[in-house]
Protein backbone atom coordinates (compact mmCIF):
# COMPACT_ATOMS: atom_id res chain seq x y z
CA UNK A 1 0.00 0.00 0.00
CA UNK A 2 1.01 3.53 -0.23
CA UNK A 3 4.49 3.89 -1.98
CA UNK A 4 4.39 0.18 -2.94
CA UNK A 5 0.76 0.55 -4.35
CA UNK A 6 2.20 0.76 -8.27
CA UNK A 7 3.58 -3.01 -7.61
CA UNK A 8 0.46 -4.52 -6.42
CA UNK A 9 -0.51 -7.86 -7.30
CA UNK A 10 3.54 -8.45 -7.18
CA UNK A 11 2.89 -8.61 -3.46
CA UNK A 12 0.51 -9.06 -0.40
CA UNK A 13 -0.17 -7.52 3.24
CA UNK A 14 -0.14 -9.95 5.85
CA UNK A 15 -2.96 -9.10 8.41
CA UNK A 16 -2.32 -7.60 11.87
CA UNK A 17 -1.93 -10.05 15.12
CA UNK A 18 -4.51 -7.74 16.64
CA UNK A 19 -7.12 -9.25 14.43
CA UNK A 20 -8.06 -12.26 11.99
CA UNK A 21 -7.27 -12.12 8.51
CA UNK A 22 -9.73 -11.08 6.01
CA UNK A 23 -9.21 -9.30 3.07
CA UNK A 24 -5.34 -9.88 2.37
CA UNK A 25 -4.54 -6.01 0.84
CA UNK A 26 -6.16 -4.49 3.58
CA UNK A 27 -3.55 -2.48 5.64
CA UNK A 28 -3.26 -2.10 9.37
CA UNK A 29 -0.81 -0.65 12.50
CA UNK A 30 1.10 -4.13 12.37
CA UNK A 31 0.78 -5.93 8.34
CA UNK A 32 3.37 -7.81 6.60
CA UNK A 33 4.81 -7.06 3.21
CA UNK A 34 5.28 -10.34 1.68
CA UNK A 35 5.78 -10.89 -2.26
CA UNK A 36 4.43 -13.57 -4.05
CA UNK A 37 6.98 -16.85 -5.15
CA UNK A 38 6.62 -20.49 -5.06
CA UNK A 39 7.51 -22.86 -2.12
CA UNK A 40 8.47 -25.50 -4.64
CA UNK A 41 11.19 -23.17 -6.27
CA UNK A 42 13.23 -22.78 -3.15
CA UNK A 43 15.92 -25.60 -2.93
CA UNK A 44 17.77 -24.40 0.06
CA UNK A 45 20.68 -26.61 1.13
CA UNK A 46 20.00 -28.49 4.55
CA UNK A 47 23.06 -29.38 6.03
CA UNK A 48 23.38 -30.39 9.54
CA UNK A 49 19.61 -31.67 9.85
CA UNK A 50 19.24 -34.17 13.09
CA UNK A 51 18.09 -37.58 12.41
CA UNK A 52 14.27 -38.46 12.86
CA UNK A 53 13.51 -35.04 13.24
CA UNK A 54 11.03 -33.14 10.42
CA UNK A 55 13.08 -31.87 7.62
CA UNK A 56 12.19 -29.01 5.18
CA UNK A 57 9.53 -30.93 3.01
CA UNK A 58 7.89 -32.24 6.26
CA UNK A 59 7.46 -28.86 7.13
CA UNK A 60 6.18 -27.38 3.50
CA UNK A 61 4.02 -30.28 3.76
CA UNK A 62 2.61 -28.88 6.87
CA UNK A 63 2.74 -25.20 5.60
CA UNK A 64 0.36 -26.30 2.58
CA UNK A 65 -2.10 -27.94 4.97
CA UNK A 66 -2.13 -24.82 7.24
CA UNK A 67 -2.50 -21.87 5.04
CA UNK A 68 -4.07 -20.63 1.81
CA UNK A 69 -2.68 -16.98 1.81
CA UNK A 70 -0.18 -17.01 -0.77
CA UNK A 71 1.15 -13.69 1.28
CA UNK A 72 1.52 -15.16 4.13
CA UNK A 73 3.36 -18.23 3.03
CA UNK A 74 5.79 -16.08 1.01
CA UNK A 75 6.86 -13.94 3.92
CA UNK A 76 7.18 -16.88 6.24
CA UNK A 77 9.52 -18.16 2.94
CA UNK A 78 11.44 -14.99 3.20
CA UNK A 79 12.33 -14.75 7.01
CA UNK A 80 12.72 -18.48 6.24
CA UNK A 81 15.87 -17.38 3.59
CA UNK A 82 17.18 -14.57 6.37
CA UNK A 83 17.75 -16.78 9.27
CA UNK A 84 19.39 -19.75 7.05
CA UNK A 85 21.69 -16.96 6.13
CA UNK A 86 22.69 -16.05 9.76
CA UNK A 87 22.74 -19.83 10.34
CA UNK A 88 25.27 -19.94 7.55
CA UNK A 89 26.91 -16.69 9.20
CA UNK A 90 26.85 -18.34 12.74
CA UNK A 91 28.07 -22.08 12.10
CA UNK A 92 24.62 -23.27 13.61
CA UNK A 93 21.90 -25.92 12.16
CA UNK A 94 20.50 -24.60 9.21
CA UNK A 95 17.61 -27.58 9.05
CA UNK A 96 17.08 -26.22 12.36
CA UNK A 97 17.03 -23.07 12.03
CA UNK A 98 15.42 -22.82 8.46
CA UNK A 99 12.37 -24.96 9.88
CA UNK A 100 11.72 -21.85 13.13
CA UNK A 101 11.91 -19.46 10.22
CA UNK A 102 9.49 -21.10 7.92
CA UNK A 103 6.75 -22.40 10.60
CA UNK A 104 6.60 -19.24 12.91
CA UNK A 105 3.22 -17.95 11.59
CA UNK A 106 2.09 -21.47 10.88
CA UNK A 107 -1.38 -20.86 13.09
CA UNK A 108 -1.51 -17.13 12.03
CA UNK A 109 -4.33 -17.69 9.63
CA UNK A 110 -6.37 -20.38 11.19
CA UNK A 111 -5.81 -19.06 14.92
CA UNK A 112 -4.40 -15.31 15.18
CA UNK A 113 -6.26 -14.73 18.63
CA UNK A 114 -3.70 -17.76 20.03
CA UNK A 115 -1.44 -17.59 17.82
CA UNK A 116 1.04 -19.39 17.95
CA UNK A 117 0.06 -22.07 20.83
CA UNK A 118 -2.41 -24.04 18.66
CA UNK A 119 0.96 -24.08 15.81
CA UNK A 120 3.42 -25.20 18.29
CA UNK A 121 0.64 -28.00 19.71
CA UNK A 122 0.98 -28.92 16.19
CA UNK A 123 4.85 -29.10 16.05
CA UNK A 124 4.88 -30.85 18.90
CA UNK A 125 2.47 -33.62 18.18
CA UNK A 126 4.81 -34.08 15.37
CA UNK A 127 8.49 -34.10 17.21
CA UNK A 128 9.81 -30.80 15.81
CA UNK A 129 12.75 -29.86 18.20
CA UNK A 130 12.31 -27.93 21.41
CA UNK A 131 14.59 -25.20 19.87
CA UNK A 132 12.15 -24.62 17.09
CA UNK A 133 9.10 -24.72 19.40
CA UNK A 134 11.29 -22.03 21.69
CA UNK A 135 11.93 -19.78 18.90
CA UNK A 136 8.31 -19.44 17.67
CA UNK A 137 6.98 -19.23 21.08
CA UNK A 138 9.43 -16.17 21.66
CA UNK A 139 8.66 -14.56 18.45
CA UNK A 140 5.22 -13.52 20.54
CA UNK A 141 6.29 -12.81 23.86
CA UNK A 142 3.93 -10.25 24.59
CA UNK A 143 1.76 -13.55 24.07
CA UNK A 144 3.01 -16.53 24.98
CA UNK A 145 5.14 -14.76 27.68
CA UNK A 146 8.50 -17.02 26.40
CA UNK A 147 11.54 -14.93 26.24
CA UNK A 148 13.78 -15.05 23.55
CA UNK A 149 16.82 -16.24 25.32
CA UNK A 150 18.64 -18.14 22.64
CA UNK A 151 20.50 -17.00 19.57
CA UNK A 152 17.61 -18.36 17.16
CA UNK A 153 14.88 -17.07 19.25
CA UNK A 154 16.66 -13.37 19.02
CA UNK A 155 17.40 -13.83 15.05
CA UNK A 156 13.72 -15.09 14.22
CA UNK A 157 12.58 -11.90 15.51
CA UNK A 158 15.37 -9.67 14.04
CA UNK A 159 14.55 -11.46 10.72
CA UNK A 160 10.69 -11.37 10.95
CA UNK A 161 9.69 -7.56 10.18
CA UNK A 162 12.51 -6.64 8.37
CA UNK A 163 12.65 -9.02 6.11
CA UNK A 164 8.93 -7.75 4.63
CA UNK A 165 10.35 -4.13 4.34
CA UNK A 166 13.35 -5.68 2.20
CA UNK A 167 11.02 -7.47 0.27
CA UNK A 168 8.99 -3.98 -0.34
CA UNK A 169 12.43 -1.93 -1.05
CA UNK A 170 13.17 -4.53 -3.89
CA UNK A 171 9.81 -4.30 -5.59
CA UNK A 172 9.46 -0.72 -6.12
CA UNK A 173 13.59 -0.84 -7.73
CA UNK A 174 14.45 -0.85 -10.98
CA UNK A 175 17.14 -4.07 -10.35
CA UNK A 176 14.97 -5.19 -6.95
CA UNK A 177 17.49 -7.03 -4.81
CA UNK A 178 20.29 -7.19 -7.24
CA UNK A 179 22.30 -3.70 -6.24
CA UNK A 180 20.20 -3.13 -2.93
CA UNK A 181 21.97 -1.26 0.01
CA UNK A 182 21.42 -0.67 3.74
CA UNK A 183 20.95 3.37 2.93
CA UNK A 184 18.14 2.43 0.67
CA UNK A 185 16.10 0.24 3.39
CA UNK A 186 17.21 2.89 5.90
CA UNK A 187 15.69 5.62 3.81
CA UNK A 188 12.46 3.35 3.60
CA UNK A 189 12.56 2.59 7.30
CA UNK A 190 12.49 6.47 8.28
CA UNK A 191 9.37 6.68 5.69
CA UNK A 192 6.67 5.58 7.84
CA UNK A 193 4.10 5.85 4.57
CA UNK A 194 5.84 3.06 3.02
CA UNK A 195 5.18 -0.74 3.83
CA UNK A 196 3.22 1.26 6.79
CA UNK A 197 2.31 -2.37 8.36
CA UNK A 198 5.85 -3.05 9.07
CA UNK A 199 6.45 -2.27 13.01
CA UNK A 200 9.83 -0.20 12.86
CA UNK A 201 9.51 -0.91 16.61
CA UNK A 202 9.95 -4.31 16.46
CA UNK A 203 12.17 -4.22 13.92
CA UNK A 204 14.59 -1.67 16.25
CA UNK A 205 14.11 -4.60 18.98
CA UNK A 206 15.40 -7.17 17.00
CA UNK A 207 18.31 -5.12 15.86
CA UNK A 208 18.36 -4.79 19.71
CA UNK A 209 18.37 -8.47 20.87
CA UNK A 210 21.21 -9.84 18.34
CA UNK A 211 23.59 -6.98 19.06
CA UNK A 212 24.32 -5.46 15.76
CA UNK A 213 24.84 -2.58 13.83
CA UNK A 214 21.95 -1.74 12.25
CA UNK A 215 23.85 -1.50 8.37
CA UNK A 216 25.32 -4.72 9.11
CA UNK A 217 21.99 -6.46 9.85
CA UNK A 218 19.86 -4.82 7.07
CA UNK A 219 23.06 -6.38 5.02
CA UNK A 220 22.88 -10.32 6.40
CA UNK A 221 19.14 -9.80 5.47
CA UNK A 222 19.54 -8.41 1.61
CA UNK A 223 22.46 -11.40 1.58
CA UNK A 224 20.27 -14.27 2.52
CA UNK A 225 17.27 -12.88 0.13
CA UNK A 226 19.83 -11.81 -2.73
CA UNK A 227 20.70 -15.91 -1.99
CA UNK A 228 17.32 -17.26 -2.91
CA UNK A 229 16.60 -14.05 -5.21
CA UNK A 230 15.86 -15.72 -8.29
CA UNK A 231 13.95 -18.31 -6.64
CA UNK A 232 12.09 -15.74 -4.71
CA UNK A 233 11.30 -13.17 -7.76
CA UNK A 234 12.83 -10.38 -6.36
CA UNK A 235 15.47 -10.07 -8.69
CA UNK A 236 15.04 -6.86 -11.37
CA UNK A 237 14.67 -9.08 -14.48
CA UNK A 238 12.40 -11.66 -12.44
CA UNK A 239 10.45 -7.94 -11.94
CA UNK A 240 9.85 -8.01 -15.57
CA UNK A 241 12.73 -4.60 -15.45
Amino acid sequence: QGSVGGVRGRFEVRMSRSRPPTDPLRSGPRDRVAFRSRASLLNLATPGATLNMPNRDDALQLLDEWVENEGLKNHMLAVEAAVRHYARLRDADQETWGLAGLLHDLDWEKHPDVHPTKAVEALRERDYPDEVIQAILAHRASYTGVEPTAELDKVLIACDELSGLVVACCLVRPNGVDDLKPKSVRKKLKDKAFAAGVSRDEVAWGIELIGLDQNEHIQNVIDGLRAEGEALGIRGEDLGR
